[in-house]
């Protein structure tokens, strides 16, 4: 749904305001990818897609780690941790807004929570979840005006966990990493 969401703005709004962009490929973008084992956790098959729509294109790759938690003698929970990078080249724009999430942001509702983190010192970055202590939390980050790098934890050991997994990509070389022609 996301996607769709995602495709459909940037039909309406950037289509008309933008030439064609070449992206990285995601068999480049899946270099980068966290390959490191957690314990526990069975490291899955990356997806990944390269995707054109109206000339415009979008690549990104994924990859997924998954486990069973026994909660008690009645059932299990699953646990996982996703992790996306995508090329967003096509709307430089958006990815400013990271530049916003600086240490000292935060915003509480009812329903949940975001604050500004820094990755790996100088990368600043959006923190999200239900309740600060969350094992359910979200980070990402905008990385030059070209990557969208993102990471999930669904009943894992939360954003500290999530941070440290994030700090194995190397964001530099990310930066390098030029389209295919």
């Amino acid at each position: 749904m996301r996607k769709l969401i995602f495709l459909a703005l940037i039909f309406c709004f950037i289509v008309p305001l933008s030439a064609q962009v070449k992206v990285v490929s995601f068999q480049k973008l899946q270099q980068f990818l966290p390959a490191k084992e957690i314990k526990g956790f069975k490291r899955n098959k990356p997806v990944d897609e390269t995707q054109t729509v109206s000339g415009i294109s979008i690549s990104q790759a994924s990859v997924t780690y998954e486990k069973i938690q026994k909660i008690n003698e009645a059932g299990f929970t699953p646990a996982s941790y996703k992790f996306t990078i995508q090329d967003a080249s096509v709307f430089p724009e958006m990815l400013e807004q990271y530049a916003t999430f600086v240490k000292g942001y935060e915003n509480e509702t009812e329903v949940g929570y975001e604050k500004g983190i820094m990755l790996k010192g100088k990368y600043p970055a959006k923190l999200s979840g239900s309740s600060p202590d969350d094992k359910n939390c979200r980070i990402e980050t905008g990385i030059g005006k070209r990557f969208l790098v993102s990471a999930e934890c669904d009943g894992g050991e939360g954003a500290k966990f999530l941070e440290s997994m994030l700090s194995t990509i190397d964001f530099n070389k990310l930066l390098l990493v030029k389209a295919d022609k």
